[in-house]
């Protein structure tokens, strides 16, 4: 009888198993991400902004959201006006707007994750010889980032296994003691900029941001076609390397999304025409010499087409003069195949102006470029390193 009994529970329990809701596994489940399909466009749509003022960054039908960008800078400081928009036929619930710096996100995991420095040995050649396209043998070290489900890493806001173009990317090192690079929050107080997306008269934007420097908008939710604006204010503390990163978290169709985008808030974007420089040759190259091969970075990268007259003059304007915010070096380039420009990227911690001297050099029968850039700052020339290398190989697809 006892052994009955028993039978009778253990089947009373399992009973009640099976109807108990099963909610604990699905609250588990990872969140949604990008998919995979978007990424191409993602990267075209981040690159395209590095050199236009404004435009849509995530438009793609496969995504429930939308998001395009608005950004302006002055000196050390920057804003960017992000406006979300519900693509869907569902409502977005419980909407979260999170944007921080790559420092800020790596402190919180630098002790038990360490990242590694890509580094690359440089050729000696001097850059001022011409012609050659050869580059010296270099030396790569893989990144390690944390892994993490909710907060993605992508590089140039992918998350996928990057082209061997991309592989070189110079990551940049961190330091989780010290305060970040590039401190960003959301500004609650959009009202004080004149429409231009720079601070009017009056404005509390120029004091200094908060060390933690990230922020998060409150909830929200958004029904089908609405949109909520979120503003991003930015302070270049000292050369950085990796843009900062907007997540979207909400939830739809009973599941949690996450997308994770790097917003167009390059080190070029802080920075101005070094004119000095610009107008005097014998001034740049003194600073050329006098900075030296300690902080250079350079490659080679090869066109995805020909390279004429017009592929020039454009890369002269919209790649280094817009991407870049360089001057060019008045009697610097003796052929059109080479471009050779001057910038400063200006500094809030301490109050500063850190030059960047750039060099493109052109074999157009091979279809190749060789980037050299030097600065006093390693991270700034790997920053413009990263920055002429993504678009002048995604020249024909932005």
């Amino acid at each position: 009888a006892s052994e009955a009994a028993e039978e009778d529970a253990a089947s009373v329990v399992a009973a009640e198993a099976r109807r108990a809701p099963r909610t604990s596994k699905s609250k588990r489940r990872p969140p949604v991400g990008l998919p995979q399909s978007v990424q191409p466009t993602l990267r075209e749509r981040f690159l395209a902004l590095l050199v236009e003022p404004r435009g849509p960054l995530l438009d793609s039908r496969a995504c429930l959201l939308r998001v395009s960008v608005d950004h302006a800078y002055r000196g050390a400081r920057g804003w960017c006006a992000v406006e979300v928009t519900n693509a869907s036929h569902d409502a977005c619930t419980d909407l979260r707007v999170e944007v921080f710096s790559d420092d800020e996100k790596f402190a919180t995991t630098t002790l038990a994750t360490p990242r590694v420095l890509t580094t690359s040995r440089r050729s000696k050649s001097s850059p001022w010889s011409g012609g050659s396209s050869s580059h010296g043998g270099r030396r790569r070290s893989s990144v390690s980032p944390a892994s993490s489900s909710s907060r993605t890493t992508p590089g140039m806001a992918r998350d996928h296994d990057d082209d061997d173009d991309e592989e070189d990317l110079v990551v940049g090192s961190r330091d989780a003691v010290r305060s970040p690079r590039l401190a960003v929050a959301v500004d609650e107080d959009g009202a004080d900029d004149d429409g231009g997306g720079t601070p009017s008269k009056g404005s509390t934007r120029g004091q200094p941001l908060s060390p933690a420097g990230g922020a998060a908008t409150q909830t929200a939710s958004l029904e089908p076609g609405a949109s909520i604006s979120v503003r991003v204010v930015a302070e270049c503390r000292s050369p950085f390397v990796v843009p900062p990163e907007l997540t979207l978290r909400f939830e739809a169709r009973g599941r949690r999304y996450a997308y994770a985008l790097r917003l167009p808030v390059a080190a070029p974007g802080f920075a101005d025409p070094d004119l000095e420089a610009s107008k005097d040759v014998r001034v740049f190259k003194a600073r050329w010499d006098a900075v030296g091969a300690a902080n250079e970075q350079q490659i080679v990268v090869s066109a995805r087409g020909t390279i004429d007259d017009a592929l020039l003059a454009d890369l002269r304007d919209r790649v280094v003069r817009r991407g870049c915010r360089g001057a060019l070096v008045k009697g610097a380039d003796a052929t059109k195949f080479t471009i050779t420009a001057a910038a400063a990227i200006s500094c809030a911690d301490p109050p500063r102006h850190v030059p960047v001297l750039m060099r493109l050099e052109c074999n157009a029968p091979a279809r190749a470029f060789r980037i050299t850039v030097r600065s006093t700052s390693h991270d700034a020339a790997a920053a413009f390193k990263n920055v002429l290398q993504a678009l002048i190989t995604s020249y024909f697809i932005m």
